[in-house]
């Protein structure tokens, strides 16, 4: 781990192997650091910044790469933007020069951006059109009171058709900077060298303006919070909520032992509510994030009744609130599982690349190979009390 003078911190994880490596740039920004009327600016500018910079676009733009056999994109989440390439090393520097450059100078002008409202609003009105997204949507707007968790990554409508350029353009010069950034490199590449490129092509880019703390934290929740959504449909969705510790809390991880439990395999403790046919399946949602977030259960009944969600969300919480102890053999079953989990999701140089970005965005890019530590280490009587402390109706 590097960090340059403009305060650009640099991950270097050289591997062995064919000549490939993943390249990727995460900003500390995500849909958590929007204000009123720019909620969905952070997806709105990765389209943005695909449409070239002052000095590549057209034809030698970031498109430029795949021409040189490169894969690259970009994703947008609650606490981190992150862009990517997957090329051969001998081509990283192409890479390089041209993430500064759109760190630097976008365009971000108001013709380009207006192309790309409607690629926006598209996506938001298919995630519309999705029961289960819709719900998210719902769910989160009715947990979150003051957190900017509240809103989800692609933002509200009304923000995606009439946020200006000039709005945009004014976020991006604050938040996508040297000094709120991670530049991470995973793959068969000479450490010295791309030291000295990134070096070259960022380091003359001022640091930036110091961003400003988040300082909104969630208010205790007092009481049972509910929302419904009426829409035409064969089966029905019930979520259940509960406000869970931020990423980098020992019980997080605690919590994906107790997740992996409640739902994943046959001896699981809603096996019983699908054998019944009292829901069709449960589903455990689980994220280790930056700030506080929630653990949800997310439940399908066989049929698109008010009384099958009753039956269903009774049965569910009757589960959780006579969770007992499980076995030390229940609680190795499921860090074998994670373990593995974790681990697949880490092979190949972009796998381990995303893996880190996420660290990075809940805190500690070291995170990625600590967790291990964490997990290995959770026994029978954390699980019970995780379960006891967080599935707190009240709270729900």
């Amino acid at each position: 781990e590097y960090e340059g003078s403009n305060g650009l911190k640099l991950l270097l994880v050289p591997k062995p192997g064919l000549g490939v490596t993943t390249c990727n740039v995460t900003y500390h920004v995500g849909s958590r650091n929007e204000g009123l009327g720019l909620t969905g600016a952070t997806h709105y500018l990765e389209h943005g910044q695909f449409k070239g910079s002052k000095n590549f676009h057209g034809e030698k733009g970031i498109w430029y790469l795949e021409t040189l056999g490169g894969e690259l994109n970009a994703t947008t989440y609650l606490d981190r933007t992150n862009f990517f390439e997957v090329i051969e090393s001998k081509y990283l520097e192409e890479c390089i020069m041209r993430e500064a450059d759109r760190m630097e100078s976008p365009l971000l002008t108001p013709e380009s951006l207006k192309s790309e409202m409607s690629v926006v609003r598209n996506e938001y009105e298919r995630g519309e059109n999705s029961a289960f997204q819709l719900a998210h949507k719902r769910l989160f707007a009715t947990a979150y009171l003051a957190h900017p968790y509240h809103h989800s990554t692609i933002g509200w409508k009304s923000d995606i058709e009439n946020v200006t350029a000039k709005s945009l353009k004014e976020f991006h010069d604050k938040y996508y900077t040297p000094s709120n950034a991670t530049y991470t490199f995973v793959g068969n590449f000479d450490p010295e060298l791309i030291k000295q490129q990134v070096a070259k092509h960022f380091g003359h880019i001022s640091p930036g303006e110091s961003i400003d703390k988040m300082y909104t934290v969630e208010p205790e929740q007092a009481g049972l919070r509910r929302v419904n959504v009426k829409k035409q449909s064969r089966s029905s969705i019930l979520g259940l909520g509960f406000k869970g510790p931020h990423g980098l809390h020992k019980d997080a991880i605690t919590l994906s032992v107790l997740a992996h439990i409640l739902t994943s395999g046959p001896e699981a403790s809603v096996a019983p509510l699908k054998q019944k046919s009292i829901v069709h399946d449960v589903v455990a949602s689980w994220e280790r994030v930056k700030d506080p977030f929630l653990f949800v259960l997310w439940c399908t009944t066989n049929f698109p009744t008010q009384q099958a969600l009753d039956h269903a969300e009774s049965s569910v919480l009757n589960v959780l609130k006579n969770f007992q102890k499980p076995s030390e053999e229940t609680v190795k079953l499921a860090i074998k599982a994670l373990d593995f989990e974790w681990k697949a999701s880490m092979e190949g140089t972009k796998n381990l690349v995303m893996a880190i970005n996420e660290a990075i965005s809940r805190g500690d890019a070291f995170d990625v190979w600590n967790r291990f530590d964490v997990l290995h280490a959770v026994t029978a009587e954390d699980v019970l009390r995780v379960a006891q402390q967080y599935f707190d109706t009240d709270k729900l």
